[in-house]
């Protein structure tokens, strides 16, 4: 008896061990994937994260264990929960300092930089990009050596420190150039062009636009030889080389037409208008204008049927709640049915044969398992498709917003441009006189739309979990930055950004522009579609 009764704790014991080691690498993965999906809040992507943790720990799965720390760290920054975002992404340096794992203690070194930099400490920031940069530069990473020289130019950016900024930078595209990196040097150019258009430098401003130029050319990139004319044409204006930024916006608008870019030949139209307005060519000002505000409404158009064409029709709310309570009361179930299973197989042992019984035991084990799993893979995939279903309808709601406060900008600007000409041909005195009140007071009108603050305030709440998938793909943008790529992913149109900025189409024009070079799109790719699939 005393012989069974050891044999049978010895089964319980392998038994318990059987359970633990069925979680498969696969499922550790799965969570840390969902934890950076883009249909979740922050604090979901923490609530997966955790328990990719915690299941990666219990099979001691050390790429798992540092994904869901690296995971839980990105989602408090972006959270702005520095503390807790450090503590994990210190705990991910520590794993890869135990496991003697360089790259993962480089990566998270970089992260943890990040998180200073925010935080404005300059010392605790560059102490860490060069820990990180040291590494890569020990593991002969070039692309992250560049990375981190980027990280390192921003922070003496942050502090003042130009000049040093501008070295950074300048090693960073050093180091791009000569790995074979040409694209992503791209991004230093552009924040070394703008130091310099910061700094009133234009003539070395000009030379990196003309770099940008060339880089495009070399790679056949007309929506970037385009984006590198315009910002030339831009420059020669400012310098008061007329008849040049004339040309070079001609050119510009010509490679658009060719190419049948419709977004750049409205942008480089209005540009091209403002420009002959000031020049006093009031006509072509006017033709050009409406050329690019009849296009615009076109693409707008077409932006509005195909934001139509994506949308779903939604479960009701009753479905939804007893769909779910249905899945997780079946898992409640299984989980009783496995404990229930376990114990009867225990009493069963002592009167069968060792070898059949631990067969059995095991089998039997592995399928509720199994169950458990798929069953949980169910109710987090509906609870996704939830998700998914409400930031659709925010986003929705967003857009006709937008829509709404660009309309009423449009009325306000029609009857600006109507008032206008009353004045200028209005032959009384006294009519002209009051003409220019009411011009006044529209002008006023138009600088003035409390519609707007509310509409970006929504956008950063709806846009939350976009802007951290989009911070870790590219943690170099600033928050001008990702607010523009949440309203280019509304499909909003450039005058519609406008509108709700209160801003000029031609500020919005040249921050897509930017925003373009940092965000390294291929030749004839369309920002908004690039946005819907981040």
């Amino acid at each position: 008896m005393k012989k069974i009764s050891v044999l049978l704790l010895l089964l319980w014991s392998l038994g318990g061990r059987a359970q633990s080691s069925v979680i498969p690498v696969s499922y550790v993965d799965s969570l840390n994937e969902i934890a950076t999906s883009d249909s979740l809040y922050y604090f979901q992507k923490i609530k997966f994260a955790q328990r990719a943790l915690d299941a990666a720990r219990d099979i001691d799965y050390d790429r798992g264990e540092f994904s869901a720390l690296q995971n839980l760290g990105i989602a408090h920054l972006n959270l702005n929960k520095y503390d807790s975002a450090l503590e994990n992404f210190f705990a991910a340096r520590k794993l890869g300092e135990e496991t003697n794992n360089r790259g993962f203690e480089a990566y998270a070194l970089y992260y943890i930089g990040n998180v200073y930099n925010k935080l404005n400490n300059s010392e605790k920031a560059l102490e860490n990009f060069n820990l990180s940069l040291d590494i890569y530069t020990e593991l002969e990473d070039p692309f992250w050596q560049a990375v981190n020289y980027n990280g390192i130019g921003s922070v003496y950016g942050t502090a003042g420190e130009g000049e040093k900024a501008l070295q950074a930078f300048k090693k960073c595209v050093e180091i791009f150039e000569e790995n074979g990196f040409a694209k992503q040097a791209s991004i230093p150019i552009a924040n070394i062009g703008e130091y310099y258009f910061e700094n009133e430098k234009y003539e070395l401003a000009e030379r990196y636009a003309d770099r940008a130029l060339k880089l495009a050319k070399e790679f056949d990139d007309k929506k970037e030889i385009i984006g590198a004319v315009f910002l030339q044409a831009q420059l020669k204006e400012k310098s008061k080389e007329y008849e040049n930024a004339e040309q070079l916006y001609l050119q510009a608008l010509a490679l658009a037409e060719e190419h049948q870019y419709n977004r750049d030949i409205v942008f480089t139209k209005k540009a091209l208008s403002d420009f002959y307005e000031k020049a006093g060519n009031y006509k072509k000002a006017n033709i050009l204008l409406n050329e690019a505000v009849t296009l615009n409404d076109s693409i707008l158009t077409g932006d509005l049927t195909n934001e139509i064409v994506k949308i779903q029709a939604s479960y009701a709310d009753e479905k939804r709640d007893r769909e779910l309570a249905e899945s997780r009361a079946k898992i409640a179930t299984l989980e009783l049915e496995s404990s229930t299973q376990n114990f009867l197989i225990a009493l069963a042992v002592g009167a069968l044969l060792l070898l059949g019984m631990t067969f059995l035991y095991f089998y039997s084990r592995i399928k509720t398992r199994r169950a458990l799993t798929e069953e949980r893979f169910k109710a987090e995939a509906k609870e996704r498709e939830l998700l998914q279903q409400e930031v659709e309808s925010k986003q929705r709601d967003l857009t006709n917003f937008a829509l709404d406060i660009s309309r009423k900008n449009d009325f306000s600007e029609e009857l600006y441009e109507g008032l206008k000409k009353i004045a200028q041909s209005a032959k009384s005195e006294t009519a002209k006189a009051k003409a220019r009140e009411l011009l006044l007071s529209t002008a006023n009108h138009l600088k003035i739309n409390d519609d707007i603050k509310e509409f970006q305030e929504n956008v950063d709440v709806v846009n939350q979990d976009f802007f951290n998938r989009l911070t870790e793909r590219f943690p170099d943008l600033t928050a001008n930055d990702r607010q523009l790529c949440g309203l280019i992913r509304l499909n909003l149109s450039t005058k519609d950004i406008a509108s709700v900025r209160n801003i000029s189409p031609k500020s919005v024009e040249m921050g897509r522009y930017r925003l373009r070079k940092k965000l390294n799109l291929e030749q004839g790719e369309d920002i908004a579609v690039f946005m819907q699939g981040v």
